[in-house]
């Protein structure tokens, strides 16, 4: 059992199938009557299995339930802030991180006009980059072509920040802003780790 604030965690290496769910059912089953002595609510409607498994029957698995409800089985489960997939690869957790990046970013567009070349760089350094370097050294190792959905919005960002119309080079961009490339930043960030 993992527990961060509101958020409990209950994971088990299952070699068999049928004793793990056991295993997991005796659990929820125990955190329950813990819950109702504490007066503590665990909402079974929010509560999702995961299986991160690379075998073909990865689905056939007996039901775990909470409080008498069926846990439904799910392809993707967002925890602390990462989309953890089935296939224990990152595309789910980049796509979802680039859907409010760019969402993020083009909340700022309208504002290009209004505010100066500096309050637009540091809204994008602020609540827009930390997005996209938040746990860089966990999914960070990629493929590329992930990688570049974010950097697309990194190159994105410098256009609006410095005003420089699509077709300019992006080099330049990188040289004027001082930014560095969202690879660039992982590789820090991993060598640091």
């Amino acid at each position: 059992i993992r527990l961060f604030a509101d958020d409990t965690c209950l994971f088990i290496e299952v070699d068999k199938r049928a004793e793990a769910a056991a295993f997991i059912n005796s659990d929820l089953s125990r955190i329950l009557d813990w819950s109702h002595r504490w007066l503590v609510t665990f909402s079974s409607s929010k509560t999702k299995s995961l299986i991160i498994s690379n075998k073909p029957d990865a689905n056939l698995n007996p039901q775990v339930y909470l409080d008498n409800n069926a846990i439904s089985e799910v392809n993707s489960y967002s925890y602390l802030g990462f989309q953890f997939a089935n296939n224990l690869k990152w595309n789910v957790h980049i796509d979802a991180v680039s859907l409010r990046a760019r969402q993020r970013l083009n909340s700022m567009f309208p504002l290009k006009s209004t505010l100066d070349r500096r309050s637009l760089e540091t809204m994008y350094l602020c609540f827009i980059r930390p997005l996209m370097e938040y746990g860089n050294v966990v999914w960070g190792a990629s493929y590329g072509c992930d990688i570049y959905k974010l950097e697309r919005i990194n190159i994105m960002a410098m256009r609006l920040i410095t005003g420089a119309p699509c077709n300019s080079n992006i080099g330049n961009l990188y040289k004027e802003t001082g930014m560095v490339t969202i690879t660039k930043c992982i590789n820090n960030a991993m060598l640091i780790m």
